[in-house]
C-alpha cells in the first residue's frame, strides 16, 4: 500500500524484515541501478486502514523518524520496535533515546547501517565506538561520552551528539534521564 504526501510518501509493508530490506535497496542502489538520496523513517506498529487514508500513532511516528534523520544527518531511521524484529539480519546503531513531539514516552531509535551479511568493518567499528558514547552519554558521563564520539570526525550523527554533549559539559542539566526531546515536527 503506497500513500502519497507532500514530498513524501507513506508505505505499509508486510514485514518489518521488508520494508528495511527495500529502504537498503534504496538507499545502496539494487541491480546495478543508482540509489536514491532519501531519508526514511520505519516504524513498526498498528495502523488505521481507510479507503482514502492511512492514520495511527504509528504512522506519525515514522513520519517523525523520517525528519529526525535529518537532524543526525543519516539517511535511514527505525524504532526501537522495527529494530527488535530486524536485528538478526542487519547492523544497526542504536542513534539515542528520544521524545518526539507531541508524545510523552521515549523511545530508542537506531540508524540502518546495512545487511549484516554486507556489513564493513568500518560500519562495525564505527557502530561499537558510537554506542560506546552514547551508552556513557545516557549515564550522564559527558566527558567520557564527548572523548568518543570526538573519534568519529567524519560521522554526522557522532557529530550532532558531540555538540549536544559538549552543552551538556557546559551547561549540565540539574536532572538528567537522558532522553533529547524534538520539540518541532
Amino acid at each position: 500500500i503506497l500513500q502519497y504526501f507532500g514530498d513524501g510518501t507513506l508505505s505499509i509493508f508486510d514485514s518489518a524484515i521488508d520494508a528495511v530490506q527495500c529502504a537498503i535497496e534504496m538507499q545502496l542502489g539494487f541491480r546495478d541501478q543508482p540509489s536514491i538520496p532519501v531519508r526514511i523513517g520505519i516504524h513498526t506498529g498498528d495502523i488505521i486502514l481507510s479507503e482514502e487514508e492511512i492514520i495511527g500513532d504509528s504512522v506519525n511516528l515514522a513520519s517523525r523518524l523520517e525528519g529526525i534523520g535529518k537532524n543526525y544527518g543519516n539517511s535511514i531511521t527505525i524504532s526501537e520496535f522495527t529494530a527488535k524484529q530486524v536485528e538478526d539480519e542487519f547492523l544497526l546503531r542504536k542513534l539515542d533515546l528520544i521524545r518526539v513531539k507531541g508524545k510523552e514516552e521515549p523511545v530508542v531509535i537506531y540508524e540502518l547501517l546495512n545487511t549484516k551479511e554486507k556489513a564493513t568493518n568500518e560500519q562495525k567499528e564505527i557502530k561499537q565506538i558510537y554506542e560506546q558514547a552514547l551508552e556513557n552519554y545516557l549515564a550522564g558521563e559527558f566527558k567520557k561520552s564527548a572523548e568518543m564520539f570526538g573519534k568519529l570526525q567524519d560521522d554526522p550523527p557522532a557529530q550532532k551528539m558531540l555538540q549536544r554533549t559538549q552543552n551538556l559539559i557546559q551547561n549540565p542539566p540539574a536532572e538528567w534521564n537522558g532522553v533529547y526531546t524534538f520539540t518541532s515536527k
